[in-house]
């Protein structure tokens, strides 16, 4: 025992002789100082209603002393002082348990440090907790603690406990079994609102929460982290679940084991999960393992999903690795799946159990029995094992027994159901189902290209003993022929009348979404795309599957759709184009399934109309097929002006005469007088289609006769201004002269548009205006119309023409000074109250980042891979490569079109790295451990020399992300979260990619 601890025990005896002899030395106490009233703590006499007050750490201490009464923290409590040559004790033991309870008043314990000098098991803050232990409002911070068994960062052991609104960060060891972030094994427990951020490893019975969960009520508990197992069962929350109903959690991180490796829980026994989610990738050496649950026995999983990529050996599931006799309904996973056998999108291996109304939409790589959805349905009796009303999605690649939906389908059941991605085997490999050996198969379809050497089908693969009815598969997209179910094509399938006996007033829906295919109207949702060709018969369009109400980003024209005559613009929610535009990397949410149209700019480079001034007509009349023309005028005409209309709006039009510099004009106005010279004069007018390169030229020939009138008086050469007024409050840099042909002159950036009044000298002069080489109505002593200026230089040419053709040019440079105090309106609403406001609305005006619509930003939702490099890339202002530049991704398919310059260019400046499988993985949240290693690397921070950081969780930080993370601190990019913690692989939020940018920005 610690002398700390027998410094206690002798106090407690000074208390007992107190009682008899009435006092007690001033000078006994383990810090030297005068010991405190009765009990040493704060204040309170222990009960329900009047705890003991905690407010030091050997307050704390004295707990052990007090077990079955109540406690409340009233301050922060540090536990270095117990690291010093020893361990804290754990309060309570198997003997002597705690029974009584704890109100942290969300107060701060920081630095535990338990080892093994104390015991071998039941570690933790608390060591052995029984009866009615409760825990509320702790926040436990830094803790480290290592142990054999029942090793917990909070508790060690708990039976019939309640764990409320709690907070851990820090790291948990245990050599044995039962270990967790908060508590290594408890029993009959009420868990709520319970979080953790730790690295945890242990060899059995390992999780991010508990290790070994048995009848516990679980609600509101999340894990972000790394659990790491050498054995068995290691879960991202429980390695164990047992008879335990959990609702509304999950984890984020990455598991990793042996055997029976779950998102969520290792094992899950006769229990009930729901509204559960788990980000993690998981990964195994052996069998049992998936994204959600790795073996589940007699248990119900509803309305819960996993994200995250498994990869191990046999028994794999994007959800569910090994399921018997359990029920899975309204859930999914999105995960890559990479194993051995019995591996499928969402179940390795179904026995006994049923599957419904849920998807997966992961790739799938095995060896045998590999399903889009399942690997291999076996039924232990007739009919057990169901999958109905569910959906497989992705690519499956396997050996043998190879399907869309189920691998190797035994006596099992899939009903209503149906696979899209494309199936590649060698034996027996089928659209829908691999091997259909005396199963059922019925109101099914498929449509994925199927690849295989031997036993091939388009549904099925192999049917021996089985029965298939009203099932059918598209004989175009797959490539396939054979008669296993009904070969249809593809119009037939998109097609109501074509499925016989099956309900679409109740189960299948058929409409412009999933491409024209049936899907179920009860869970599944899409954003649809549509061509909007001119011809609604030949449109096409492509369906992704959407969850309702959360955000996805829009994509481009990346089926490269084109229309005759058209460029593709944008998309509309409405086929007019009268609806809300969004255009690539745009947010949106609906509650409801998407259709976003194509709208198209007409890419014409005619005109519809051309016409001359002074009553002057063309020959021949304007036709759109003829592009040369002819004009006569008489001597006294000096000047003339054109008229172009355009066929489509969003093309352009430059007027020139006799090669002079051309001017553009807009359609349907005047162009500014072109001087007419004696003889033949070229005006040429240039047509410029919206694509920027296609071009028209019309030319007109216009003829100035010669004079006839001998003895007329000689006509005026004057060309000059006599006056030039612009609005009241611009002043020029020098007083106007007639001789002056040049001015400049500055103005307020609030001032947005002028006017200008020229006066002419001789008024048989005429004038013309232009600026920023467009032309504006003017006439000598009116006012023009109103010019707007940009911010910057503007130039303003004044063209003077005389009577007799002499003309004469003033030039009027304006300078719009830039807005100090920003000229960009922040309109998001659901940033008010938000701590990023500020950066959020600088950035946004900088053009580093964009809101999900003109008015909401989304600033707590997670920053893709591929968003945040577009991000960098925009903060750093760096000249981008073509998209064409090559790329060593193997999922560059998936990256989207609006980012892949950003990305290229990243790749190329040495700015990005992919994974280890060669993967980038556009789409999936980046951590704060990656986008730190981004930000460090692009700006060549030193990293090499760091081997920890300042933040306080510096253990959970990986060794290759300590000295990007304390690099990135240093130059006050990044800073920690609640109480200095990095987290890092906590998902980054937009906020803190705006903010990060913005300091990024201004370190430059």
């Amino acid at each position: 025992m610690s002398a700390r601890y027998w410094t206690r025990r002798v106090m407690v005896g000074l208390i007992i002789i107190v009682m008899v002899f009435g006092s007690i030395p001033s000078w006994i106490s383990s810090e030297g100082t005068q010991v405190q009233a009765a009990g040493g703590f704060a204040g309170g006499s222990g009960s329900s209603i009047d705890p003991f007050l905690i407010a030091t750490a050997d307050q704390l201490s004295e707990v052990r002393n007090y077990l079955d009464s109540n406690f409340e923290l009233v301050s922060d409590i540090d536990l270095s002082d117990y690291h010093i040559g020893h361990s804290w004790e754990p309060i309570g033991t198997s003997g002597d348990p705690f029974s009584g309870s704890l109100n942290g008043n969300n107060y701060t314990i920081s630095n535990l440090f338990i080892n093994t000098n104390i015991s071998n098991e039941h570690l933790g803050l608390f060591g052995y907790m029984l009866g009615s232990g409760h825990i509320k409002n702790v926040v436990l911070e830094n803790a480290h603690v290592e142990g054999d068994y029942t090793v917990g960062a909070l508790a060690g052991y708990v039976k019939d406990g309640i764990f409320e609104n709690i907070k851990v960060t820090g790291s948990v060891y245990g050599w044995r079994e039962s270990v967790g972030g908060v508590i290594g094994y408890s029993e009959n427990t009420i868990l709520t609102n319970v979080n953790a951020e730790a690295y945890v490893e242990g060899y059995d019975n390992v999780g991010g929460i508990t290790g070994y969960s048995i009848n516990d009520t679980i609600t509101d508990v999340y894990f972000e982290g790394e659990v790491k197992g050498i054995h068995y069962y290691i879960g991202g929350l429980f390695g164990i679940l047992s008879d335990a109903t959990i609702r509304n959690s999950g984890s984020t991180g990455s598991v990793s084991g042996h055997q029976y490796i779950g998102g969520l829980a290792g094992a899950l026994n006769h229990s009930f999960v729901s509204e559960s989610y788990s980000h993690a990738n998981v990964s195994n050496t052996d069998d049992d393992m998936g994204g959600l649950i790795g073996n589940s026995m007699e248990s119900h999983i509803q309305d819960s999903y996993a994200t995250g990529d498994v990869t191990g050996e046999d028994d794999l599931g994007g959800l569910v690795g090994y399921s018997e006799g359990t029920q899975i309904e309204y859930s999914y996973a999105t995960g890559n799946v990479t194993g051995g056998d019995d591996v499928g999108g969402l179940v390795g291996d179904n026995e006994g159990g049923n599957i419904s109304h849920s998807y997966a939409a992961g790739n799938v790589v095995a060896e045998s029995y590999v399903g889009g959805l399942v690997g291999e349905n076996e039924s232990p009796a007739a009919g057990d094992s169901l999958i109905e009303y569910s959906v497989a999605t992705g690519n499956v690649s396997g050996i043998s027994e190879v399907g869309g939906v189920v691998g190797y389908n035994y006596k099992g059941i899939v009903n209503n159901s149906y696979a899209t991605g494309a199936i590649t085997g060698e034996l027996i490999v089928g659209g829908l189902v691999g091997d259909n050996l005396e199963g059922l198969v019925e109101n099914s379809y498929s449509i994925g290209l199927v690849t295989g050497d031997d036993l091939a089908g388009g549904l099925a693969g192999s049917n021996i003993d089985g029965s298939i009815v009203d099932s059918y598969f598209d004989t175009e997209t797959s490539g396939q022929s054979d008669n296993l179910g009904v070969g249809l094509d593809s119009q037939a399938m998109k097609t109501i009348d074509s499925y016989v006996n099956w309900d679409f007033d109740n189960i299948w829906k058929m409409d412009i979404h999933n491409n024209g295919y049936p899907y179920f109207a009860a869970f599944q949702s899409f954003i649809t795309y549509v061509s909007n060709d001119a011809d609604p018969d030949s449109e096409v369009t492509k369906s992704y599957a959407y969850i309702l109400d959360s955000p996805v980003l829009v994509i481009g024209n990346d089926q490269n759709w084109g229309m005759q005559g058209f460029l593709y613009n944008s998309w509309n929610t409405e086929r007019d184009g009268t609806g809300i535009s969004y255009n690539e990397g745009d947010s949106i949410s609906s509650n409801k399934s998407i259709i976003l149209y194509a709208t198209w700019t007409d890419n014409s480079e005619k005109l519809s109309g051309l016409s001359l001034s002074e009553g002057v007509s063309i020959s021949p009349a304007f036709s759109e097929h003829i592009t040369s023309y002819t004009a006569q005028v008489a001597n006294h005409v000096s000047s003339i002006k054109v008229t172009p209309d355009l066929v489509a709006s969003d093309s352009t039009a430059t007027v020139a005469i006799n090669e002079e510099t051309a001017l553009t004009v807009r359609s349907g106005q005047e162009s500014a007088e072109l001087t007419l010279g004696v003889g033949a004069n070229i005006i040429k007018v240039v047509v410029t289609a919206a694509d920027g390169t296609t071009t028209k030229t019309y030319t007109v020939n216009v003829t100035r006769e010669n004079s006839q009138n001998a003895g007329i008086p000689s006509r005026s050469s004057n060309s000059n201004i006599k006056k030039l007024i612009l609005d009241t409050g611009v002043q020029q840099d020098a007083e106007f002269s007639s001789d002056t042909l040049s001015y400049t002159l500055n103005v307020d950036h609030s001032v947005r548009q002028i006017r200008i009044t020229p006066t002419l000298e001789d008024d048989k002069a005429t004038v013309a205006l232009q600026m920023n080489g467009v032309a504006y109505v003017v006439t000598s002593g009116s006012k023009s119309s109103e010019l707007p200026l940009k911010v910057g230089s503007n130039v303003i040419e004044i063209i003077i023409t005389a009577e007799n053709g002499t003309i004469k040019r003033y030039t009027l440079i304006i300078v719009r000074d830039q807005d100090i105090e920003g000229d960009y309106k922040c309109l998001f609403k659901d940033i008010e109250l938000h701590w990023a406001k500020a950066e959020i609305c600088e950035t946004a005006s900088l053009g580093i980042v964009k809101g999900t619509s003109a008015q909401h930003f989304g600033a707590n939702a997670a920053v893709t891979r591929a968003e945040f490099v577009v991000m960098l890339m925009r903060t750093l202002q760096v000249e981008q490569f073509e998209e064409s530049t090559s790329v060593s991704f193997l999922d560059q398919d998936t990256i989207p079109e609006w980012a892949r310059p950003s990305i290229y260019t990243a790749l190329k400046q040495g700015m990005i790295v992919g994974y280890m499988d060669e993967t980038f993985r556009p789409l999936d949240a980046i951590n704060r451990a990656e986008m730190a290693a981004i930000i460090a690397r692009v700006m060549n921070w030193p990293k090499d020399n760091i081997k920890s950081s300042s933040f306080s969780d510096d253990a959970s930080i990986p060794e290759w992300a300590k000295g990007f993370a304390q690099s990135a601190l240093e130059q006050g990019i990044v800073t920690g979260r609640l109480n200095n913690t990095f987290v890092p692989f906590g998902k980054t939020t937009r906020a803190e990619a705006a903010a990060v940018m913005l300091r990024l920005q201004k370190n430059l």
